[in-house]
């Protein structure tokens, strides 16, 4: 550490941690510590004329020399234990005293005393704030009105003789060191001033160039909200077509499908095991049909079915489209689980679960393609449990899996995307569940579906 940085943190660097306090602190430390060197070294000359010459002559003049640095010294000292604000005062109080005491002892008129007073102004606006500085202006002028009007009644008596003394250079010398004491302070508040204003300029630059950036994301993020709602909009439109001709196609194959049904009730009762498969087959799609009538109308049937019931029969149905795909549903029948809802809309979604598993084999060559179906129960609530072996699905399949119109069979041409959204909305809404997807290529793929055991409230 060199000299000069050790002086500047020992005598001039601010404690306050306010920035206006700093700047004031600041100022205040530089105008004592220079006034303080200059009273040591007039100290000094007064010391060494007192003891080289005659005490006599220059006794008052070494007191009151010695008294003023021995004061600004406490100032210093007193700012520098963090308490600058009562330095400050006190330091002002101090040039108050010295300039009354100049222009009662010697006149109003007295250079001086006037540019003392000029100082005591600049310096308590600086130091002290405008307001005060307004203050000590008012009371200055004030005080120089009622001295120059008792001095000129002859109420006060002032020594004006130095208005007949020739001029001396050391009269120059007391005008200038004043003037140079008010240019520094001015200086100095003018280079805090602008200092302020360069980081106010800069703090303004820099929120401009936020603002400008907020603005260009705001209009970014505006834009991509704009082209999500249309996308929206589209899946929309695309939910009331598809409504439309769901209604229409039911409304086609009702008629025919009933015919059959009717037709086969009609046949021989020692009908062949075929044809008994295919009527409780013709009879699980009129439940479709007329379930799929009652979801478009906005209204659905809600009983307690057996689980295993439904799942048998759904069997039934998905065992052509598993052989087919050389696939084996293994599913052991658990205990007689019991759970209230749908029942139309429970097959629907364990149904959705298993044509996904079984699409999942399409294009691999596993020798043994087989999906797991469990059934168990956990507190409240049935947990069910399709496991699969095939491709997998990646992480961003997983994620996206469950929106309307996302599929990954685009290559069938058969999948609208809307079949795991089905499903996850019959478990959530209709059944107060929830549903989970995991997978990997090493593991495949799991969809775990949670259901409660919701009970037909007792009336």
């Amino acid at each position: 550490m060199t000299i000069s940085q050790y002086l500047f943190r020992n005598l001039l660097s601010p404690r306050s941690q306010q920035p206006d306090a700093r700047r004031q602190e600041f100022i205040f430390n530089i105008i004592v510590t220079a006034l303080l060197a200059a009273a040591l070294c007039a100290a000094a000359v007064v010391t060494v004329n007192v003891f080289s010459q005659s005490i006599d002559h220059f006794g008052g003049t070494f007191i009151t020399t010695w008294v003023f640095t021995l004061g600004l010294g406490g100032l210093l000292l007193l700012s520098r234990f963090g308490r600058a604000r009562v330095a400050i005062i006190l330091f002002m109080i101090l040039l108050a005293v010295i300039a009354v005491q100049l222009i009662m002892q010697w006149g109003f008129m007295l250079p001086t005393g006037l540019l003392l007073a000029a100082m005591i102004v600049v310096i308590a606006g600086v130091l002290l704030g405008a307001r005060s500085g307004l203050w000590f202006a008012v009371g200055t002028a004030g005080f120089l009105l009622v001295a120059s009007y008792l001095q000129q009644r002859g109420i006060v008596d002032t020594d004006t003789r130095w208005l007949s003394d020739e001029f001396h250079v050391g009269d120059a010398i007391g005008y200038v060191l004043v003037l140079l004491i008010i240019g520094v302070v001015s200086w100095l508040s003018n280079r805090e001033i602008d200092r302020s204003l360069q980081r106010a300029r800069a703090s303004e630059k820099a929120l401009a160039a936020e603002r400008d950036s907020l603005e260009v994301k705001v209009t970014a993020r505006t834009r991509e909200l704009e082209e999500t709602q249309l996308v929206r909009l589209m899946e929309l439109q695309r939910f009331a077509t598809f409504g439309r001709l769901s209604a229409n196609l039911l409304h086609e194959i009702a008629n025919p499908l009933t015919a059959v049904s009717l037709d086969l009730e009609l046949m021989d009762p020692a009908q062949s095991a075929l044809v008994r498969q295919a009527r409780a087959n013709l009879k699980h799609l009129e439940r479709y049909v007329q379930a799929a009538r009652q979801q478009l109308r906005g209204s659905n049937e809600a009983t307690d079915f057996s689980v295993n019931t439904e799942v048998r029969q759904l069997l039934r149905l998905m065992e052509p489209r598993a052989a087919h795909q050389q696939v084996k549903i293994d599913y052991r029948p658990t205990a007689p689980y019991r759970i209230f809802g749908d029942p139309v809309k429970f097959s629907q979604l364990v149904a959705n679960l298993l044509a996904n598993a079984i699409d999942a084999y399409t294009g691999t060559n596993a020798n043994h393609k087989t999906i797991g179906l469990t059934i168990m129960r956990a507190a409240d609530t049935l947990v069910l449990n399709v496991h699969d072996d095939g491709i997998g699905l990646s992480t961003d399949m997983q994620r996206r899996i469950f929106e309307p119109f996302y599929t990954t069979k685009h290559s069938n041409g058969r999948s609208l995307g809307i079949g795991l959204a089905m499903v996850q909305q019959f478990v959530e809404q209709d059944f107060g569940g929830s549903i989970a997807v995991t997978s990997s290529k090493a593991d495949g793929t799991n969809f775990q579906v949670t259901l409660k055991l919701q009970r037909r409230a007792k009336h």
